[in-house]
């Protein structure tokens, strides 16, 4: 993947990367640069809102690092 050089291109590269996990691909809720990095979070819940985030290399457009909290018990 290119260089990811907005706030838009980084939440599209995320939501393409959950898709084949998540048939909704999630609902992004923000995304901010530091460093060189894009956080985006992502929320994956279906019925209750279950917020991860996702780190996208802003250079390479490569995924870094993802880390989502467990779904609840039923």
């Amino acid at each position: 993947m290119p260089r990811v050089e907005d706030a838009e291109q980084a939440t599209d590269a995320v939501v393409a990367f959950l898709k084949p996990h998540f048939s909704w691909g999630g609902r992004p809720v923000s995304a901010r640069w530091e460093n060189g990095i894009w956080l985006v979070e992502v929320d994956i819940g279906v019925f209750k809102p279950r917020v991860g985030q996702v780190r996208l290399d802003s250079e390479s457009g490569h995924i870094v690092e993802y880390q989502f909290p467990k779904p609840e018990a039923s």
